[in-house]
Formats: structure tokens, sequence, C-alpha cells
């Protein structure tokens, strides 16, 4: 976020910004007492409430600023009094038109200065309409199905994503106190992307963006072994994917994160009697592989869902629509039992629709 305060502004609020990610929602003073006192263990937490993330369509700055100020107002998307909220804003495939970057919405292309004008101003309604307590993160993405899922659509979407954040952090806006940006790409082994084409585009954000942004996997992990893993590359996924590929994805590259789907309603039991399902197996054996085989700790900042979108007409799923509550509570569970558990819990739980 290199804005009106230089460099030094920049390295202050990158840091900033990774500390509370990694220990959202949480007293950090509490953590590290009980990291000294113990082994690791879980902490104990309810769910958190969930929040809605939105299948993009073309519309107005003016739209979205109204849709921000919904959120920060707190009369939508509040599953249960959140204070610290994740927005993903999915403007659908990576496009690249005349060597100008953007993406590409129900057959329309848009560029990253329109995209970014959009994040900007629904960010800008939810600071207007909030008290100084509740902070947004929005991730904007893409998903991966797509021949522009390329190294120079992933650094202009990096560039995008700092353009925003400078705009959060200077005058006369200066909301960065409560409001940041990140990108994210629906990484999905059905789609059209290969991995080395996902490596080269995350490692071309993470390039571009330093310290300032994250770049959030949002996607699957279809076909992956269930809580279970080995030697590098790991369990083979569906579409030759493997487990060190979803690894890098969501945890392996210098600003990768995960943020992932949580969609089966398939009921699985653990050991200790708690429900859990395929999915969120799916993504603890990926955890556990970078643990074991990499000897890397994960996070997973929290979970996805899309029964909002399933409900919508059109849009009806089978199989594949948690609600947010389950979703999230299918994924903590797996977390936090396992060796090691995530201490932190889980923070986030988001729940796509289409549009608003």
């Amino acid at each position: 976020m290199q804005g009106a305060g230089g460099p030094s502004r920049a390295a202050e609020i990158g840091a900033a910004t990774r500390t509370r990610l990694r220990r959202v929602g949480l007293l950090v003073s509490s953590v590290i007492a009980a990291l000294l006192a113990a082994p690791p263990t879980a902490l104990a937490q309810s769910f958190p409430g969930w929040v809605n993330s939105h299948y993009m369509s073309p519309v107005t700055s003016s739209y979205m600023w109204d849709r921000g100020c919904d959120v920060g107002g707190g009369t939508k998307y509040q599953g249960g009094g959140i204070t610290d909220y994740v927005v993903v804003l999915d403007f659908m495939q990576p496009y690249v038109s005349g060597g100008v970057y953007g993406a590409r919405m129900s057959g329309t292309f848009e560029n990253t200065s329109w995209i970014a004008d959009k994040v900007e101003q629904f960010g800008l309604g939810f600071y207007d309409c909030s008290s100084s307590v509740p902070r947004l993160n929005i991730i904007a993405g893409v998903n991966s199905d797509s021949s522009t899922v390329t190294s120079a659509h992933g650094t202009a979407w990096a560039n995008m994503v700092t353009t925003i954040d400078n705009w959060f952090s200077t005058s006369p806006h200066d909301i960065v106190s409560q409001v940041w940006a990140h990108g994210g790409i629906d990484a999905e082994s059905g789609f059209y992307a290969s991995p080395s084409m996902l490596r080269s585009w995350v490692n071309a954000y993470s390039s571009a963006a330093g310290t300032v942004s994250y770049a959030y996997d949002f996607g699957d992990a279809a076909g992956c072994a269930y809580d279970t893993y080995k030697a590098p590359p790991g369990y083979t996924c569906n579409n030759g994917f493997t487990q060190d590929d979803y690894f890098y994805l969501s945890y392996g590259c210098a600003n990768c994160q995960g943020l992932p789907e949580i969609y089966n309603t398939t009921i699985k039991t653990l050991p200790n009697g708690n429900p859990t399902d395929p999915n969120a197996q799916e993504w603890e054996g990926i955890r556990l592989y970078g643990y074991h085989e990499l000897g890397q700790t994960n996070e997973i900042d929290g979970s996805t869902t899309q029964h909002t979108a399933c409900g919508q007409p059109g849009h009806s799923c089978s199989g594949t629509n948690n609600t947010a509550q389950a979703g999230w509570t299918h994924l903590y569970n797996v977390v936090t039992y396992f060796t090691p558990v995530q201490s932190f819990g889980l923070p986030w739980s988001n729940d796509f629709m289409w549009g608003w």
C-alpha cells in the first residue's frame, strides 16, 4: 500500500495486515501464553458467523458503494454479529483484450481499472456506513477457467490490487485502518488452467505484490486423499493435480493463503465423534502433507460454501450445498483434531451467491 506515506508506510501497513490476518479476531497475547504453557491445542471457538461473497457481473460504481454500505451498516450478511469480514468479489474469467488485462463476466470484458474502481467503491461504502470497529478484507478474485491464467495476468492483477490498497490508504479516503484488498483465484482441477499455469499466476502475483497483499485460493481440492499424505508430490488428485500443487497454491508460494471450498454434504465422522465431510478431509490431507512432508505449518483462514447460490433460480445443486455453518464446522473439526492442530481456530466463513 505504497501511497502518500512512501515505502516505510507500505512496509508498516503490509506487516500489520499480515499480523492481523494470521490472528484475526483473537487475542494474540492469549495465544502466545497458551503455546508457551503447553503443546499446541485447539482454541475452543464457536461459529463466527458468515458473510456472503459474490459472483460478479457488470455494475455501476454507485451500486458497489451501496452494497459496501449494506455490509458496513450491518443490515446484511451478518450471520452472527461479525466484526471482521472477508468478502470475495469473483470477477470470473481472467481475460486479455488488445493487450489490456482484466476479467470477463457474463461475456462482458472489463479491464483492471474498471474492476479496481468497483472494489474501491465497495470498500468506501463499507467504511462510510460502519462504525470504527468492523474490519473488511476484500478479495478481488478470478477463476482458473481460462487460457489467460498466465504470469502476465498475475502481475496485472497484483498491480491492480496494489492500486486499490494505495487508494484506501491515501487522502481523502485513508480508510486503511478498516479496509484491505487482496487478490484471489478459484483454482479448480476441472477448469482450464493446469497446475503449471496456476503456479505461474500466483508466483507472478507474489512477485509484483511484494508484502502488500495475499493471493487467496478459494477453490477445490477435488479427488485428493482424505486426511492422509505421502512423500512429494503427495497423492494424485483429479486431472493431474497433486497434493503438492494444492499446497503450493494455498500455502507454498510467498503470498499464498487458503480459503477452500467445503461444499460436500456427505457426513463423515471423526474418531472423536465430530462430523466432517469429504471436502474438509481433502484439505486436511493437504495441510498434513505440508507439515509432515515439507516441514511447513499451514494456516487456513476460513471456509467457503455456496448454499445461497444453490438456492437461487437456475443454480440448483445436489450434494454440494453445505450451509455456511456446516462447511465451517466440518473444516474446523478437522483442523483442530489432527496434529498439528490449527491453534488459532478458523476465523472466517463465507457463502457465495450470484449477484446480490
